[in-house]
């Protein structure tokens, strides 16, 4: 593995602190999408998202991550007081080490033709069980991954919120869906609406 330096001290590719990094990087941007057939959304990433696109909440056997903690466990994330060694210490953590590994590779998803959506996400179409609540889902191919960004719309904010980020080494969440191709991505300044 490539070793990486930051603020955090020396960190591995699928670290948790550099996961924070390259999520940190997201906030306070809008990341703004139009869709081949005119349909323009608008993506933002918040703290509090961040635990549950990696899948932390599945280390039940650790005390960091109670629903009611989120943005906090971010902070503590990138304070380096929880740490991957601290992660690792939980029996379930093979279960999220696939998302702690490809995590870094998030900015992808906004990279110009890189990327494809489903719009509707219709869970039924997966061939297997699916618990997603999705009703968008951003997907690349990445070497011989397919990485997933399930999105959920509020409506009362006009906006889409990440649900989820996993890896797939089949297409078991794309095939079956109705597939747009992406015209135009741009990551702006996130600007708060005039009151």
């Amino acid at each position: 593995m490539i070793p990486r330096h930051s603020s955090c001290g020396e960190m591995r590719l699928g670290d948790i602190a550099r996961c924070a990094e390259v999520y940190n990087e997201l906030l306070g941007k809008d990341v703004l999408i139009r869709l081949e057939n005119g349909t323009s959304l608008k993506l933002r990433f918040l703290e509090e998202n961040f635990t549950h696109l990696l899948g932390l909440h599945y280390l039940s056997d650790l005390d960091y991550f109670p629903a009611n903690r989120k943005r906090q466990a971010f902070s503590l994330i990138r304070a380096g007081k929880i740490t991957q060694a601290k992660l690792e210490r939980s029996v379930f953590y093979s279960k999220i080490e696939q998302r702690v590994e490809m995590f870094e590779r998030l900015p992808l998803f906004f990279l110009p033709g890189k990327c494809e959506l489903i719009i509707d996400f219709d869970p039924s179409k997966v061939k297997s069980y699916s618990n997603i609540s999705a009703d968008y889902i951003l997907f690349i191919k990445e070497a011989d991954m397919y990485l997933h960004l399930p999105l959920r719309y509020n409506e009362k904010r006009d906006i889409l919120f990440p649900q989820s980020f996993f890896p797939r080494r089949n297409k078991q969440y794309i095939d079956r869906q109705r597939i747009y191709r992406i015209h135009e991505i741009n990551v702006v300044p996130y600007k708060e609406k005039p009151k």
